[in-house]
């Protein structure tokens, strides 16, 4: 839970980067920056969505298997009592 926390900051952090090198690419005046400046927004953009998504993912998935999946029952049990079988197997 808490590395899907990390990466969801990660990804306001990304988002940030590549709202600063695109207003860096809006003011560039060279082809050559402005072909790397947009690629370099793209993939920021990219890696942020990417972050969180898996992010999320992480955390809902560490919720689920830390509060919400049933607990395993053992299949084998010994019950004693006067109407019980003494070994009891369960499938």
């Amino acid at each position: 839970m808490i590395g899907g926390v990390a990466m969801v900051g990660g990804s306001f952090v990304l988002r940030d980067a590549a709202n600063d090198t695109y207003d860096d690419y809006l003011t560039a005046t060279d082809p050559d920056e402005i072909a790397s400046l947009y690629d370099r927004t793209t993939t920021y953009d990219r890696l942020s969505s990417a972050s969180l998504v898996a992010g999320e993912l992480f955390l809902v998935g560490g919720l689920y298997f830390r509060f919400l999946r049933p607990q395993k029952t053992s299949r084998l049990s010994v019950t004693i009592g006067p109407e019980r079988c003494a070994l009891a197997y369960s499938f």
